[in-house]
């Protein structure tokens, strides 16, 4: 055997390349004067194909020899080099002016407001940076990062579209409002965005290589996991106890341009509103069934939660969730609906480990009459048929306006729910006076956590459902469309909690137990969705992921 190869004897230098909004740029030549030139290479893990930590990243080892000759030239400069603090360099250092460009490429430096875009050109670390001979330091401990942007995406006119909602935009308008979001990096599509420079237009082009198919007509996208700054992270749970920190995906993907278009919206106004941080989901692009459900088209969201800046001295992180702080809160009794104020005790809301009742009471269109045979010791046969009333998952409640039952969960409602209690605190007290009164007080302070959580809770998603109401489906559930044609336009005003449309969620007015398609199915997520349940649209890439409808 040979003997093992010396590493190379000098000092460390490593340099990243990439564009403004962060990916890493492969095949860029990096050089300083006096040195080699270098070229960053895209290394990939042998066991997956995918890049490694070093993707993108060139590695220098400045030898002895090197750093004299660079020295040397700094030397005869006139005046003297200095280092970036503005004072004259020692002995065993030098000051190395990195440079990184794409030969022949659109991609260039981003010029100064008001200057010309230069495609090829050079950029380079101002100021340079002071380096140690022999040291296993040059200044920065971390690479050197360098960033060059694409012309076309320089050049390119920014268009949000805010006019039109999301469903009613075509491609190619929500491909230009997606493409404006990343310039303005609030977004980062994944990969770049690519443009077509024919007759020199750098249109964004329908189709980015390495993404993968919502339908044979048109490619999905994939952004990073922050929308806005906003972490997306996946709880399949649905529940705040199942909020475990471990989420499975750092990116967003598979997503119609048209859902993309419309999550970055409804983000960045739920943000604007309640300072959110974190927005949690149990399914996005993916779903179950059949190739043509919205959620495999990448139209479709399952929303479970999100999470706000925590409050000073909070044990765990401040969530607001559908399940908890919605499902789970009292409904008022169904004779009641829409009267004010409420005269009949509440009903409890969906129980904690019960994935079906609603809370609401179901009514007799959800059931039918069917022959069941039962033991019967005196029938000859040993059994007899009765009828039975059974719920049936495809017979569908929509006669009845339900209500949003946080509106009506008031001070004096909030205090009736917790009546129990109250009186089980004041039978532990005993009869001791000061117990009493001291049960009490401690009762009232619980009371006022539980309404502010609740004042919070109607005002979040009574707001998320009207920005949700604004860009995705909501009336027109029922109205067929071409697969990627405008969405149809939705009747005005905007609908409520409570009643129907494509808005899935607790207080939804479908009923249908069992099923997938009413309000029973929706405790623990809010669904939303880009155009039709089902399109008669061409099957897409088949996929694996599965969630919740």
């Amino acid at each position: 055997m040979g003997a093992a190869k010396e590493a190379p004897k000098g000092t460390p230098l490593s340099v990243i390349v990439k564009t403004p909004s962060g990916a890493i740029l492969t095949g860029v030549t990096v050089a300083t004067i006096g040195l080699r030139q270098e070229v960053t290479k895209a290394d990939l893990d042998p066991n997956n194909g995918r890049p490694t930590a070093k993707h993108g990243r060139m590695d220098w080892v400045i030898t002895d020899d090197e750093f004299e000759r660079t020295a040397d030239l700094e030397r005869k400069q006139v005046p003297p080099a200095v280092g970036p603090d503005g004072k004259p360099l020692a002995a065993d250092e030098c000051l190395l002016n990195i440079t990184a460009t794409i030969p022949g490429s659109k991609f260039g430096p981003e010029p100064p407001t008001g200057g010309k875009f230069q495609a090829g050109g050079t950029v380079f670390v101002t100021g340079g940076i002071r380096f140690v001979k022999g040291k296993d330091g040059f200044g920065p401990k971390t690479p050197v990062l360098l960033t060059l942007m694409d012309e076309c995406l320089f050049n390119f006119i920014e268009n949000l579209h805010a006019d039109i909602p999301a469903r009613n935009l075509t491609l190619e308008q929500a491909r230009e409002v997606l493409v404006t979001f990343h310039k303005q990096k609030l977004i980062r599509l994944i990969p770049e965005p690519v443009f077509d420079v024919t007759n020199g237009t750098c249109a964004p082009q329908p189709k980015s290589p390495g993404v993968d198919k919502c339908t044979a007509e048109a490619a999905c996208l994939k952004i990073a996991g922050q929308i806005d700054g906003v972490q997306f992270k996946n709880n399949q749970t649905g529940a705040k106890r199942g909020f475990s920190g471990a989420f499975t995906d750092s990116a967003i993907e598979h997503l119609d341009l048209r859902n993309a278009v419309g999550l970055i919206r409804l983000v960045r106004k739920l943000k604007a509103a309640f300072q959110i941080i974190e927005f949690h989901h149990a399914g996005i692009g993916r779903g179950q069934g059949s190739p043509l459900d919205c959620h495999n088209q990448g139209r479709a969201v399952d929303f479970v939660g999100v999470r706000v800046p925590d409050p000073p001295g909070a044990a765990g992180p401040d969530l607001i969730y559908v399940l908890e702080d919605w499902a789970q809160r009292s409904v008022p009794d169904a004779s009641e609906i829409g009267a004010t104020p409420k005269k009949k005790k509440r009903l409890p809301g969906m129980p904690p480990s019960d994935h079906i009742k609603s809370g609401w009471p179901e009514s007799d269109v959800n059931t039918k009459l069917v022959d069941r045979e039962v033991p019967d010791k005196d029938s000859p046969t040993g059994k007899k048929t009765i009828q039975v009333k059974v719920f049936d998952s495809f017979i569908t409640d929509r006669s009845r306006t339900l209500e949003f039952r946080l509106d009506s969960l008031d001070r004096a409602a909030i205090e009736a729910d917790a009546l129990p209690e109250l009186q089980v605190a004041i039978a532990k007290a005993g009869k001791d006076p000061a117990k009493v009164a001291q049960a009490k007080v401690d009762h009232a302070a619980k009371l006022d956590l539980r309404e502010a959580s609740i004042t919070r809770a109607r005002n979040f998603f009574s707001s998320m459902y009207r920005f949700v109401a604004e860009d995705y489906q909501d009336r027109s559930q029922d109205t067929s469309q071409g697969p990627f044609a405008a969405g149809p336009p939705v009747v005005n005003p905007i609908s409520a909690i409570g009643t129907g449309g494509s808005i899935m969620n607790p207080d939804h007015a479908t009923s249908m137990p069992f099923g997938s398609g009413g309000r029973e199915a929706h405790q623990a997520h809010l669904h939303f969705q880009i155009g039709v349940t089902k399109e008669a649209a061409p099957a897409p890439t088949p996929v694996k992921s599965a969630t919740p409808a």
